[in-house]
């Protein structure tokens, strides 16, 4: 019995297999099923069904088609649904006014698939057979606006942390990392009889997504062999205190995992992840027992590795194993050790919704009672987690005037992500201004350098509010400053500065203590806070002579 597409003499093209977006699928658009994914099928037999002439049934198949190869399973089956909602109010015929008055009558969610698969299919350069079908591209889909989007950055339970939301999650993470260590100290720190492997592998986890940016799915792909140090690589002497490169610092390589076709460990983020002295210390301890642990569970089980093996095997082990893996439950041999790790693949990493629930756990076990909020008295929601501390450095950064490129590189997520903390309205510039102006002192921190602050007509030190302090002796020299610190900061004891007695220095030197105790608590790494002492040492020298100065005035003048 032939089927209801065989019985439409379609176009060639129609009858020739494409690949759906996960390219172990192929499908033929004029078949009444598409298999597209593992477990998906897309049953277009309404379309061919249809009192539709053969010309305005191909460019449905098509365009649906043409949306297959562009989107995941799950964009598939919600468009495929909405052209047969589309389909069931044409009512048999395709008119330019029965085809407005189908596309009126779809609810936001078919409107937004539908929508977005007619422009696709159109931007592509692909032609409409149906005049209707043009008509209503130029008319509606051409100019169609996501009527679900929201800009969550602006809610308060979910979007942008304020500086002092932030601050509290901070200081949340230095009591994260505190427990963490002690919980290190105990003997057999990753048995479950003893030890708090769970915690552990979770708080390690959120340690690592505040610093690098990365999703759970990303961070649960890391093995040792993916952190570097002064001589390139991790190996298994990793106790040695010399092998931290800058200051105590490690180097993170990740991979991209937005797209769950992706093979995992093949596509690399471009750049290295730098991790602070603290944070870094801190994986050092963790991955030395860990992996000693594995170690003694082989051993009791008569498995000994050679120098040579100890380093392959460290170079594959996960950096967020099963708990089956690290107490080698499943393994009674050398063979089943090496074939369980696999330089390539993620076998024996702890699952994406474990880790994630896992970090959920500890955020509201041991950030949740620091969390303190200027807006929200009692959250409705998780107080932070990777979405938020994401909205939070693309709000700040795109307030600060980071290009997308930048934004993109930071956070790890697409440049047209990115366009929609960029590309805001006046309104919206107002509201997160009134997110981050609370703090202004803290957000300008640092933003002001000594190049932006020089005036050609007078060389006048200036803060970030306009207040004089000093004066240059030749702009000229400061246009190669390379301090980091903002104006005037920076500036205290170089020579090419003069202080101005009647200067507000005291407030400088608040705002620089109030800057290093700040980078102290959160584990900055050593050369930040020792220009910030640095800074502070100064500032303090120059009050002392501006006060002794401005002593010796009065009296200079309360004897004339």
């Amino acid at each position: 019995m032939m089927t209801t597409a065989e019985k439409t003499n379609y176009h060639p093209d129609l009858n020739t297999p494409i690949y759906a977006l996960d390219k172990g699928y192929s499908f033929i658009p004029s078949s009444d099923k598409w298999v597209i994914a593992v477990n998906t099928t897309l049953d277009v037999g309404f379309i061919h069904q249809s009192e539709l002439s053969k010309e305005q049934k191909e460019d449905l198949l098509n365009i649906l088609a043409f949306r297959v190869t562009c989107v995941g399973d799950t964009s598939a089956k919600k468009s495929c649904r909405a052209f047969k909602r589309f389909l069931m109010n044409l009512k048999g015929k395709m008119t330019f006014e029965s085809t407005l008055a189908s596309y009126n009558t779809l609810t936001s969610t078919y409107l937004n698939a539908f929508s977005f698969s007619v422009r696709d299919f159109a931007l592509a350069g692909k032609k409409f057979q149906e005049q209707s079908l043009k008509k209503l591209y130029l008319d509606k889909c051409k100019k169609y606006q996501n009527t679900q989007f929201t800009r969550k950055m602006f809610d308060c339970n979910r979007g942008a942390h304020t500086p002092i939301e932030l601050e509290s999650v901070f200081e949340g993470m230095r009591l994260l990392t505190q427990k963490m260590h002690q919980m290190l100290n105990i003997p057999q720190a990753f048995n479950r009889k003893y030890g708090h492997p769970h915690t552990l592998i979770s708080g390690l986890a959120l340690v690592i997504m505040m610093s690098v940016l990365r999703r759970p799915v990303q961070l649960r792909q890391i093995k040792m062999c993916d952190f570097r140090t002064k001589g390139d690589s991790l190996n298994e002497h990793f106790s040695d205190s010399d092998i931290l490169i800058d200051y105590d610092e490690l180097k993170l390589q990740t991979f991209r995992a937005k797209c769950k076709y992706l093979k995992e460990r093949e596509n690399l983020d471009e750049d290295l992840h730098l991790l602070n002295r603290s944070n870094s210390r801190l994986i050092l301890k963790y991955i030395s027992i860990l992996f000693n642990e594995h170690l003694s569970a082989l051993t009791a089980k008569g498995i000994e590795l050679t120098k040579t093996e100890k380093k392959e095997i460290f170079s594959r082990f996960p950096l967020f194993p099963t708990y089956e893996l690290i107490i080698a439950s499943e393994i009674n041999s050398k063979e089943q050790l090496f074939c369980a790790l696999q330089i390539d693949n993620t076998l024996n990493h702890v699952s994406k919704d474990s880790l994630a629930k896992g970090i959920n756990d500890v955020v509201d076990k041991v950030l949740a009672p620091l969390y303190h909020s200027d807006r929200v008295t009692s959250p409705i929601n998780r107080i932070t987690g990777n979405n938020r501390i994401r909205h939070t450095i693309l709000t700040k950064g795109a307030r600060d005037g980071l290009d997308g490129i930048t934004l993109s590189a930071i956070t790890g997520v697409t440049p047209k992500a990115v366009a929609a903390y960029i590309d805001i309205t006046a309104q919206e510039r107002a509201m997160i201004d009134d997110i981050f102006g609370k703090n202004a002192t803290l957000v300008n921190f640092g933003k002001i350098k000594v190049q932006n602050q020089l005036y050609p007509s007078k060389d006048i030190a200036f803060d970030e509010f306009g207040d004089k302090y000093g004066s240059f002796e030749s702009n000229s020299r400061c246009m190669g400053c390379r301090e980091k610190l903002p104006v005037p900061l920076c500036c205290y004891g170089c020579d090419n500065f003069t202080a101005l007695s009647t200067g507000n220095h005291n407030h400088q030197l608040e705002k620089v203590i109030q800057k290093y105790d700040f980078n102290k608590r959160n584990g900055q790494s050593e050369v930040a806070l020792m220009r910030l002492e640095k800074a502070i040492k100064r500032i303090k020298a120059t009050i002392d002579i501006c006060t002794r100065y401005n002593r010796s005035m009065e009296i200079t003048l309360h004897d004339q």
